[in-house]
């Protein structure tokens, strides 16, 4: 009888020991970008605990940790929060299981409609605008009313943008409707393009006009102006002339207007030039490129095929403190295809049997002709 409750106080005293390490378990580790096994390991050597799990857990993505004597199991919650995997803790063991996929896909449809308004800062609705789950390829436009409808999780982040406007991003949660106001991009209106004999903003112009800026021409190494706006502007398209290594280029501004000659008319800084392709890239300030046919009102039938006006930099006054900059460039070329050539003993030889042809063939009276053997 005294050995029986000697051993039920044991075991009673055994399974209160455990309970209280679970419960007082406390690990600190301050870990950043590191790997989940590395987490797993730190948090072995700081208790008793041991971890199992299988291959199904990804015990190698990177994961970030800053607890200062925190809990094993709250240090745990955020390890694998929105991670797919779950724990269980069975006494000194702490086993690790991947979610089903039942689970993981019930989580995700968690989906639902979002509709909502765009309007701009006058209250006027903007149609066409473009209303994106941002990361996915999911989207609508807006409608007549600038209304619009899309489905989106609590996560999601949308995207809202239209020609003109800054762009807005939205962080969606509990929301069930959105109504948006987009503020106009002053800075891309405001800006200036040349137009024939003076100068406009682009939220007052009417025309078909292309700009490229220095910037945008200084994106890559270039050795003449036609490889420099090459892919720079809807509806020109850059040629090259010949093979040769920073040969010429031909450009046709939608196509060809003409009958004899499709270059457009070309205007540097005011001048007539009958092309670009001998001024250097560096010294350009802008470039704009007329298109349609109100360009003919300004510079007549000349026009016809589109103007490319061409304005170079010039000197400014910047606190008086001289600018120098350095742009050095190499480029290598060669030919797609080599052709055999002969060398001294073979152009001689074919000298000799042609010349030797021609004596016979003169002898004979059958005129001059090539002849071999």
């Amino acid at each position: 009888m005294r050995i029986s409750t000697f051993l039920l106080g044991a075991c009673v005293f055994c399974s209160y020991a455990e309970d209280s390490h679970s419960q007082n378990a406390r690990v600190s580790i301050n870990k950043n970008n590191s790997q989940l096994e590395e987490i797993l390991n730190e948090i072995e050597s700081q208790t008793d605990y041991l971890f199992i799990y299988n291959n199904q857990v990804d015990v190698n993505r990177k994961v970030s940790v800053k607890a200062k004597t925190k809990p094993v199991s709250e240090v745990l919650d955020n390890l694998f929060k929105n991670a797919g995997v779950e724990y269980e803790m069975e006494g000194t063991h702490i086993i690790l299981s991947s979610k089903s996929r039942d689970a993981i896909a019930a989580a995700q449809l968690q989906t639902h409609v979002l509709t909502g308004r765009i309007v701009d800062n006058n209250g006027e609705a903007i149609i066409g605008a473009n209303v994106v789950v941002k990361g996915t390829t999911n989207g609508t436009v807006t409608d007549i009313d600038g209304n619009f409808s899309i489905e989106a999780d609590p996560n999601s982040v949308l995207n809202i943008s239209y020609i003109g406007y800054l762009s807005k991003e939205i962080v969606v949660g509990n929301q069930k409707t959105i109504n948006v106001v987009l503020l106009e991009d002053t800075k891309t209106l405001d800006e200036v393009v040349v137009i024939g004999y003076g100068t406009q903003k682009k939220a007052d112009l009417t025309g078909s006009v292309a700009n490229v800026s220095t910037d945008d021409l200084n994106t890559q190494s270039n050795t003449t102006i036609g490889q420099a706006l090459q892919g720079k502007i809807a509806g020109v398209d850059i040629v090259s002339q010949g093979g040769a290594p920073g040969g010429s280029t031909r450009v046709m501004v939608r196509g060809i207007g003409t009958l004899n000659n499709s270059s457009p008319l070309y205007i540097v800084d005011g001048m007539y030039m009958s092309g670009i392709d001998h001024i250097n890239p560096n010294d350009i300030a802008s470039i704009d490129v007329l298109k349609d046919a109100s360009s003919a009102a300004i510079y007549g039938s000349r026009a016809a095929n589109g103007v490319v006006i061409v304005t170079t930099k010039e000197g400014s006054n910047t606190e008086g403190k001289p600018i120098i900059d350095l742009s050095a460039n190499v480029g290598v070329s060669s030919p797609s295809k080599y052709l055999d050539l002969l060398d001294a003993a073979g152009w001689a030889e074919v000298t000799t049997v042609s010349r030797r042809g021609r004596i016979e063939s003169a002898r004979n009276g059958t005129g001059f002709g090539f002849k071999t053997g």
